[in-house]
């Protein structure tokens, strides 16, 4: 009656660790649960239920030290959908929580959505995005229509600033959040603040204020183009050009979609492109977490494909590529399953 999901995870020193969510089945009540392993594959793993009744760990942020920063949302209620708190912790390699903080969502917000992402910026300071609604259709029905809201914490999981940014577009799903390497500046990957609802990145500061929002396609360049979806960007080689993997439409087999792994500008011109499409399969790249940097001359992607022409939701292989800077495809290994599974997230 019981499912266990892991959906981010991240490496801290000489430990990796998992987190995601325990669904019960009979109850339909999630619940956090993390794994800790380390480099010989000694691991723990730890339930939260007793600390949070419903909810669920949405993000995992390695602070090099061994331990974790952590992010939950969670809901007062489990006979509704509105999740109105994130529960940010500090974890150690037993899963004991160190620190917390708890946060609840002023109004007119009533609840949190499920993308949520966390990275560490150049003092020392960590930067939460999250998807927030104000409209209980919106929860329930799995729309789009969020808006922003922005944490900065200490490492010692103290709030020191917050920001709710109103969304300009219909959609607001994140891909991917990331600092700009030599400025106070990040990216937001995903299709919110513009009035075309395609793929986009908006800017934001370090006072957490929106700066601007650059499409990815020009509409005026139809039917020219990119199309990507479900973009990961692992690696700023300076504050101008990044390395993203992504999925896109525009396929010139029988596949619906084919994987890409492209060397971009701020300005979303395209520099250098991989083409990962395999003309006679179907193949998606994996969501969440899909590119892992390691060094110059060893990068990989992950896919996963299906079968079943019947159900495109259930893939049953998956593909990592491994990749140097120069975008040149050294090698490929493919993981076969019997049972359902993706692969959400891979780290290096």
């Amino acid at each position: 009656d019981e499912m266990i999901c892991f959906i981010g995870g991240d490496i801290s020193g000489e430990y990796n660790y998992s987190v995601g969510f325990k669904y019960n089945q009979e109850r339909d009540v999630y619940n956090p649960v993390a794994l800790c392993f380390d480099k010989e594959g000694a691991y723990k793993d730890k339930s939260y239920h007793e600390t949070i009744e419903k909810g669920y760990f949405c993000y995992a942020l390695g602070l090099g030290d061994g331990n974790a920063f952590v992010v939950a949302r969670y809901g007062s209620d489990v006979e509704d959908d509105r999740y109105e708190g994130l529960w940010f912790a500090i974890i150690n390699t037993d899963l004991e929580v160190i620190r917390e903080k708890r946060v609840e969502l002023e109004e007119p917000y009533i609840s949190y959505g499920e993308a949520i992402h966390a990275l560490m910026n150049d003092k020392n300071e960590i930067v939460v995005v999250a998807q927030i609604a104000d409209d209980i259709l919106s929860v329930e029905d799995y729309d789009n229509s969020y808006d922003y809201a922005f944490y900065k914490l200490s490492k010692e999981c103290d709030l020191l600033k917050n920001s709710y940014l109103k969304n300009t577009s219909y959609y607001a799903d994140i891909s991917d959040f990331t600092l700009i390497p030599n400025t106070n500046l990040y990216a937001v990957f995903g299709n919110g603040m513009n009035h075309n609802n395609v793929e986009s990145v908006f800017y934001i500061d370090d006072d957490l204020n929106f700066i601007s929002c650059t499409l990815f396609d020009d509409p005026s360049n139809y039917p020219n183009f990119l199309f990507p979806e479900n973009m990961c960007v692992d690696y700023w080689f300076d504050e101008k050009t990044f390395l993203m993997s992504a999925q896109s439409s525009r396929t010139t087999g029988v596949n619906k979609w084919k994987p890409l792994v492209l060397k971009m500008d701020v300005d979303m011109n395209v520099i250098d492109v991989l083409d990962l499409e395999l003309p006679d399969t179907t193949y998606y790249v994996s969501q969440y977490r899909s590119m892992a940097y390691v060094d110059e001359n060893t990068i990989y992607v992950s896919t996963y494909w299906h079968r079943n022409s019947w159900n495109e939701y259930l893939p049953n292989v998956a593909t990592i590529f491994l990749m140097n800077e120069k975008l040149e495809l050294l090698g490929r290994k493919d993981f076969e399953m019997e049972h359902f599974f993706n692969v959400l997230h891979v780290q290096p």
